[in-house]
């Protein structure tokens, strides 16, 4: 687990190999006039924020105390990349599936539906491939642009649809679109109440913490959360994992557990290990110690964060038809099979404790949740909560569809939800590479307006049957106006502990209302 990883560039991208089943890793950035840049990564991949005219040097290593630094890999980037940026990305289609290969290093497309008939959708993609949602007995057209001012449109694709909405063909126009279109139109959330929802009886508004969670602690306090989500290989024992969440509790901080396995399905043997987590940290559990803060009991486990994405898996990641894959559908089955075993074994360990599972379903196929259901027909019994990931003003459509699919098969509707990451980067009106279609360039004022309306309207909606709102996350990972990076600026305090003013503001007064 302190082994030096290998490190390697391929054009804007580096990679590295998995060190003993380590998930979280820390970059650092060496550029000539910067000071060091470091970056918590979870897997083995990273595209670093570009630094157009500079060469810069990246070494990684584990997230464990005492790793051993990887040697040096150098990325050169080229002085100019917005030409490369707006370039039209090359749309192919296989099936139902549209992909395209990625442009220079941009990660966030313009995505354009044209149903006959209807008004033309636009949304923001996030990797190169999307399966669009079937129309029996429509012809189907589609664009892509990357989400770059003046870029420029790919040639159109269309999917003819069957009436049972199966693809009879698909073909490549040979035009292109010139007129500009609205980035991003969303389906709107509804309007908040004219008063704040009531949120239901110990319900837990909370933060995330990064992979360095004892450091994190002084960033919880400061901004008075009661409840944080940390981050545990499914691996890890119960010893190393007690002064941390000792500390937590000592706060009078309630730690709710992840127990992560990204890129992988684990093992019998590991899911068991839940077990002992839930013995020791539970209520009444065995390493709990006389000065833990009364209510700190560990009560929720969450299985897998995001496991159910195809970002995670190479094998997916080069297969366009990946929902329909059969590796998909055996990583569903295996997450099922596997959660049945550690829900199982937690119950007997402490029936205090229960298990989260994914309730997020990408691109709103069925194929993950109908794989679960499959292999283990009464999963939804071993669930104590349904996990979601909606970012984005969208977040009313992802959770509406993720448990239609549940219900289908016939979830109670009684099951609580647990938004375990919600949040906006921002980094005060500097404009940034993507913010999961809200406003790229939101002010901390706005930023701190849009979380009281959506968390209302969010309470509003779901009532009772919210458990936990859980804001990604505690710090930014970089100093103000330092990069465009997206991923930077999701915090509620800077990375130097000080304030984001009224979104600090705002998020300080949410946590205080929480159970």
């Amino acid at each position: 687990r302190i082994a030096a990883p290998t490190l390697g560039a391929s054009g804007v991208t580096l990679s590295w190999n998995k060190v003993a089943g380590v998930s979280t890793y820390v970059l650092i950035a060496k550029r000539t006039g910067q000071p060091d840049r470091y970056t918590a990564v979870n897997g083995t991949t990273a595209t670093p924020a570009a630094a157009p005219g500079f060469t810069v040097y990246y070494s990684v290593r584990t997230a464990v105390t005492g790793s051993a630094w990887s040697k040096f890999s150098a990325i050169k980037f080229p002085k100019d990349l917005t030409a490369a940026r707006r370039a039209a990305p090359v749309m192919k289609v296989s099936g139902q599936t549209i992909s395209w290969g990625k442009v220079a290093d941009v990660d966030s497309y313009e995505f354009v539906t044209k149903v006959p008939g209807q008004d033309d959708a636009y949304t923001v993609l996030h990797g190169t491939s999307v399966a669009p949602e079937p129309h029996p007995g429509q012809t189907v057209s589609y664009g892509l642009r990357t989400e770059v001012t003046g870029s420029a449109w790919a040639k159109e694709v269309t999917i003819s649809f069957s009436d049972a909405g199966t693809v009879t063909t698909t073909t490549t126009t040979t035009t292109t679109k010139t007129t500009t279109a609205p980035i991003s139109v969303p389906a709107p959330a509804p309007s908040a109440p004219a008063a704040p929802a009531k949120p239901r009886a110990g319900f837990e508004q909370g933060l995330v913490s990064g992979s360095a969670i004892l450091w994190q602690l002084p960033f919880m306090q400061a901004l008075g959360t009661k409840h944080a989500r940390m981050e545990f290989d499914i691996n890890s024992s119960v010893a190393s994992m007690t002064p941390i969440i000792a500390a937590y509790a000592q706060a009078g901080i309630k730690p709710l557990l992840l127990a992560t396995f990204n890129g992988r399905t684990p093992t019998d043997a590991e899911a068991r290990n839940l077990a002992t987590w839930a013995a020791a940290f539970g209520p009444n559990g065995s390493a709990r110690g006389a000065d833990w803060a009364a209510g700190t009991a560990v009560t929720e486990i969450e299985y897998g964060n995001e496991t159910n994405q195809p970002w995670q898996y190479p094998a997916l990641n080069a297969d366009p038809n990946w929902p329909a894959s059969a590796t998909y559908a055996n990583l569903a089955k295996q997450y099922a099979l596997t959660f049945k075993t550690a829900a199982t074994s937690v119950a007997a360990a402490n029936d205090g404790v229960g298990l989260l599972a994914i309730a997020d379903t990408p691109g709103r196929w069925a194929s993950w949740t109908d794989n679960v259901y499959k292999a283990v027909p009464n999963f939804a019994t071993y669930v104590k909560g349904w996990v979601m990931h909606p970012y984005g003003p969208g977040w009313q459509l992802a959770m509406d569809d993720a448990l239609a699919k549940a219900a289908a098969h016939g979830a109670s509707s009684s099951i609580p939800i647990y938004v375990t990451e919600f949040g906006f980067a921002t980094d005060n009106g500097n404009c940034l590479s993507d913010n999961y279609g809200w406003d790229k360039c939101m002010s901390y004022d706005t930023a701190a307006s849009t979380l009281r309306t959506t968390l209302a309207a969010m309470k509003a909606r779901y009532a009772s049957r919210l458990a936990a709102v859980y804001l990604y996350s505690a710090s930014d990972l970089a100093s103000t106006s330092s990069t465009n990076d997206r991923e930077a600026y999701f915090g509620a305090l800077h990375l130097d502990r000080s304030t984001k003013g009224a979104y600090t503001t705002e998020v300080k007064s949410e946590l205080a209302a929480s159970a």
